[in-house]
């Protein structure tokens, strides 16, 4: 199978699984975000892990064979992730330094400290922020954690893959086999979602070569529609309950998930592969990194609307909120206005997506590429290698 051979429609369920976690994050009390379904959002961060893991299998595996090559893989993936993480880090640092010069005028804020203090500065520029055991993983922007785990997994596959080229499924194994007992046994030498990623992704890449021995699968296209909607059906019942193991149960299903729409084979495949769902997969790493900075803005907004007649109940409670990152609630106390305010706020995050993406990501990779002393890309092709 061509490494360059794109799985459009797991592109699509990249995005479909960003605009999952903007949801999953929404602070919007009344809106369809609350759902259980969205409520357990979180777990769709270890879909983009296995895919990362099954994509990048199909398109470096056979061509990480040398110390050169894992050099220009390195290269790759530094300026896939770092442009965008480097860009928002800095917006965060810009926002506290205007912290601080307003705590200078007497302005009742503080700036540099919790999970934004000076000390973390650091290990975000590192990408070791989930790594090291002092750092606070959601520092400064939250979701760059995934990026702190997932860049030196990506160099440990590239390096796995390089130095032992016919037994790297057989340590793969042995790393999902090391996480999953480690979760289970609740022996955390690192953070359970650490944990969890790391095997995700090897897992994923595990399922590729899984899918590789099986992609001739002599099924016809209903068969693929009875498998498809049966597949989804069971991953939100999954996702719309509470048990015992249920991350667990919940990891494999997005598994199967990834596999069986790796074939592309029933009708729900087909509709997956419209030219809007297409998009969504290919701004879905620049939704996951800018949602949070842009509904802490949606926040603000309506923090300073709550100082208005009649417009109290807008602030943010002091209810907990369900989620990893704090988030007070907001809420116009009206069901349509909130779910009305919830998709402006999601429509919101693409547009942005959409320009980080243009102006942000695309010149990272091509900048990576001159220094790998590759070829321009096609437009086409700067496409295709954007969304792995």
């Amino acid at each position: 199978m061509p490494a360059d051979q794109r799985f459009t429609v797991l592109d699509s369920f990249r995005g479909l699984a960003a605009i999952a976690i903007v949801l999953f994050h929404m602070p919007i009390l009344l809106a369809i975000s609350e759902l259980e379904f969205f409520r357990n959002g979180h777990v769709f961060i270890q879909f983009f892990f296995a895919l990362s893991g099954f994509v990048l299998c199909h398109a470096y595996a056979h061509r990480l064979t040398s110390v050169a090559a894992l050099r220009d893989f390195a290269v790759a993936r530094t300026f896939r992730l770092y442009p965008l993480h480097l860009c928002l880090l800095g917006l965060f640092l810009l926002l506290e330094s205007g912290k601080l010069m307003a705590q200078g005028q007497g302005a009742s804020v503080e700036a540099f400290s919790g999970n934004v203090a000076l000390e973390e500065i650091l290990p975000n520029l590192l990408l070791l922020q989930a790594w090291l055991p002092g750092a606070d993983s959601l520092s400064f922007n939250a979701p760059a954690w995934t990026i702190s785990v997932g860049y030196y997994v990506y160099l440990l596959f590239g390096l796995i893959v390089v130095v032992l080229p016919r037994r790297n499924s057989l340590v793969f194994s042995l790393i999902c086999l090391l996480t999953c007992l480690s979760l289970l046994m609740h022996v955390h030498a690192l953070e359970g979602e650490v944990l969890k990623g790391v095997g995700c992704f090897f897992a994923g890449a595990l399922l590729y070569r899984l899918f590789m021995g099986l992609r001739a699968l002599p099924l016809s296209h209903t068969e693929f529609t009875v498998l498809e909607v049966s597949t989804l059906l069971v991953l939100v019942l999954v996702l719309d309950s509470s048990y015992l193991y249920r991350d667990l149960f919940t990891s494999l299903m997005l598994l199967l998930t990834i596999f069986i729409f790796a074939f592309e084979g029933g009708v729900v495949s087909r509709w997956l592969k419209q030219r809007w769902l297409q998009a969504l997969g290919l701004w879905s790493f620049s939704i996951y990194m800018t949602h949070v900075a842009i509904l802490a803005a949606l926040q603000g907004l309506a923090l300073q609307l709550s100082k208005l007649p009649g417009l109290e109940h807008l602030a943010p409670s002091q209810a907990e909120p369900h989620g990893i990152v704090a988030m007070g609630y907001i809420s116009t106390q009206n069901l349509l206005l909130d779910n009305l305010m919830a998709v402006a706020a999601v429509l919101a995050v693409i547009l942005v997506s959409s320009l980080t993406y243009k102006y942000i990501e695309l010149p990272g990779i091509r900048l990576g590429k001159r220094l790998q002393g590759k070829a321009p890309l096609s437009h086409f092709r700067e496409k295709s290698h954007a969304i792995n």
